[in-house]
């Protein structure tokens, strides 16, 4: 969707924490970008190389592609006939409209193609005038018009346009038209590597710092901070005296490319037991990033520009992090949840979170323990806690080194999870020759890996993302104990037990077991759009100039996975100096019955336009509702430079993303 301005903040809610978002003015567009030379679209437009019309828009401004829309308007019985490729100055080709063969008859083409939109151009058997002013309908293009984003606009853009069955039906090509939004940003994500997770103590480390800038604008004047812990001693780095030992600060090259990465390494020496966090963050850049805010110290752990890793050196037990839940935690525990003895999934729908558990993989080789099959449920394997507490208890005979179960808990929501995740297991050892315990672990969200932190007990060590059984340890020792921490949050955790090197090329059992899961609540995480049309309720055509008004529609989606707090949404929309906010009835007699149109889905909000809207004429924001105490007058006002909006409620999550939006109107000065 094309937008017209962009959000200064996006915050995540905590449990006591409001939200305050702040909206910039709409930025002017330059073009317009047009082609209105009519063509018949008939027996001679076939779709074949030689027959394909090919119109040509000249874009004679030069900036970096951050949105684009693109408008087509086509005079056809059976419009679904058409077919549209768009191929820009660089010969990107997309092919925005197939064309389907299953065509119900319905004709004109009048729309406007946006990634944004929900229905798909040829999926949409809506009615279309291709008489009345463009464009009538918002679709999705069948292929993403994504695919120039980052590239420049500036040259010739082709349009190719044919008919699928041009001896059936005929028709005119009428117009086209791109809309593009200037990207202003970057992308950059750091990604932290360590040599060894679990050297030993005196041993060598080399940690690697990498930051890779995905655009759309090349990324300049980037810094990063790489402090070692205080428990290593700096040797030597790669960076060609880029890199401060002594502040940890990096300054990356000068410019970092579309799509490049840069990187450089750190040699230390670890020099104590003890366990080490290292964390990695950018903290400066030129331009603005899309998704992280440099230098924050990683407060928000769903940005990419901060990563993490945790050294045990010598082996020796280590102490895990302690989860931060900024939206509270919850416990699935074993004692209150059931496991049927030799069940290989089960769901847990009534606790704080959904969670399913599944395990795959050669489970044919488990075996009974004390005479029942497992996994069960068994306070016999402690990891040394008092009193004993239930886990669920994991006994293997694989016939080889290559077998091993899998057990994948599913959290949350899928593609938002739980917004942090911890759990023990017990029992991770080796055996005399008998066996070698083995445990590797994958976290997701949506898809995307996101890292473990791995702590070792006394008779296991870590080994980037697996535990190895080092020693012998009693099921009721805490010398086997391993945990597994999620900083981050994850959808899914996958525990693999296999086994270790070392282990007999046919393994006696072995056995583990995994205790409760500490995870936190997920928060909401809140994504606002602002979107102006030209006010024209009879659809004379009128344009964005001067004397028209125009509407401002603001629509905020939930799409965390928790609620926010009650009456804590805060939205400041600053107004462009050369519009004067309308007072009236914004539909001028239609349904609507003040200046401010609200509508909401699943939101839990409610909205009045006596208690939730405020107006500022001050230049700069107003920092809470009770701020924005300015009064309007007359029918236009010109003084109006901010609109406050604080709708009531908690605002909900959910599946789709709950919603809200505000249309306002004004007056082009």
């Amino acid at each position: 969707m094309i937008r017209t301005c962009s959000l200064f903040a996006k915050a995540i809610v905590g449990a006591a924490a409001g939200i305050v978002m702040l909206l910039a003015p709409a930025r002017a567009q330059t073009g317009p970008y047009v082609d209105t030379a009519s063509i018949a679209l008939n027996g001679g437009t076939e779709c074949t190389a030689a027959e394909i019309v090919q119109r040509t828009i000249t874009v004679s401004d030069s900036f970096v592609i951050g949105d684009i829309d693109f408008g087509f308007v086509a005079d056809h019985a059976w419009r679904k006939d058409i077919r549209v490729d768009l191929t820009s100055p660089l010969g990107t080709q997309v092919r925005l409209i197939n064309g389907p063969a299953d065509n119900p008859g319905v004709d004109d083409l009048n729309v406007r193609l946006d990634d944004d939109q929900a229905t798909f151009v040829d999926a949409d058997n809506a009615a279309h005038n291709a008489a009345v002013a463009p464009y009538q309908n918002d679709r999705r293009p069948d292929n993403s018009l994504s695919a120039f984003n980052g590239e420049n606009a500036q040259g010739n853009w082709t349009v190719e346009i044919c008919d699928n069955f041009p001896t059936a039906d005929n028709g005119t090509y009428l117009r086209s038209e791109l809309f593009f939004e200037e990207a202003t940003d970057i992308d950059l994500s750091l990604d932290l590597g360590v040599s060894s997770a679990n050297p030993p103590i005196g041993g060598t480390v080399v940690f690697t710092v990498t930051i890779t800038n995905a655009g759309p604008l090349v990324a300049t004047g980037v810094t990063a901070s790489a402090a070692l812990p205080t428990d290593f001693t700096y040797v030597s780095d790669t960076a060609g005296g880029a890199y401060n030992s002594g502040t940890g600060i990096w300054t990356a090259p000068a410019s970092i490319g579309v799509g490049a990465s840069t990187s450089f390494q750190i040699t230390a020496t670890a020099d104590t037991a003890s366990v080490s966090v290292m964390t990695a963050e950018i903290v400066a850049a030129n331009e603005p990033d899309t998704d992280s805010t440099p230098n924050n110290s990683g407060s928000d752990p769903n940005e990419d520009d901060t990563d993490v890793v945790t050294i045990t050196p010598g082996g020796t037990p280590g102490v895990p992090p302690t989860l931060s839940c900024s939206a509270g935690s919850a416990t699935h525990d074993w004692d209150t949840n059931t496991w049927p003895a030799g069940s290989l999934s089960q769901t847990y729908a009534g606790g704080a979170q959904a969670i399913s558990i599944a395990i795959t993989g050669d489970t044919g080789n488990f075996v009974n323990d004390g005479g029942s099959p497992t996994p069960f449920r068994t306070n016999a394997v402690t990891g040394g806690l008092t009193p004993a507490q239930q886990a669920l208890r994991y006994l293997n005979n694989f016939d080889n080194s290559a077998q091993s179960v899998v057990t994948t808990i599913d959290l949350g929501v899928p593609g938002t999870g739980v917004g942090g995740f911890q759990t023990t297991l017990f029992d991770i050892d080796a055996g005399g020759g008998q066996f070698v315990d083995q445990i590797s672990v994958f976290g997701y969200l949506n898809g995307n890996f996101v890292a473990p932190v791995l702590t070792a007990g006394s008779a296991n060590t870590v080994s980037g993302l697996s535990v190895i059984g080092t020693a012998a340890s009693g099921g009721t020792q805490s010398a086997g104990n391993a945990v597994i921490t999620f900083t981050q949050p994850v959808d899914q955790v996958v525990i693999a037990y296999e086994v270790g090197a070392g282990a007999p090329a046919n393994p006696g059992n072995q056995g583990m077991a995994i205790h409760d899961f500490d995870y936190c609540l997920p928060t909401a995480e809140l994504d606002a759009t602002k979107i102006v049309a030209v006010y024209d309720p009879t659809i004379i055509g009128l344009f964005s100039v001067p004397g028209n008004d125009v509407t401002y529609t603001i629509t905020v989606r939930n799409i965390g996975g928790g609620p926010a707090d009650a009456d804590s949404v805060f939205i400041v929309d600053a107004l462009p100096t050369e519009i004067e906010f309308y007072t009236g009835d914004i539909d001028d007699g239609g349904p609507e019955t003040g200046s401010i149109a609200f509508f909401e889905s699943a939101s839990g909000l409610t909205f009045s336009e006596v208690s939730d809207v405020g107006y500022s004429n001050t230049v700069s924001p107003p920092a809470n509702f009770a701020s924005c105490g300015y009064s309007p007058t007359g029918l236009y006002d010109e003084a109006v430079r901010h609109i406050c909006f604080n709708p009531k409620g908690s605002f909900a999550s959910g599946d789709p993303d709950p919603w809200f939006s505000v249309t306002f109107r004004a007056r082009i000065k």
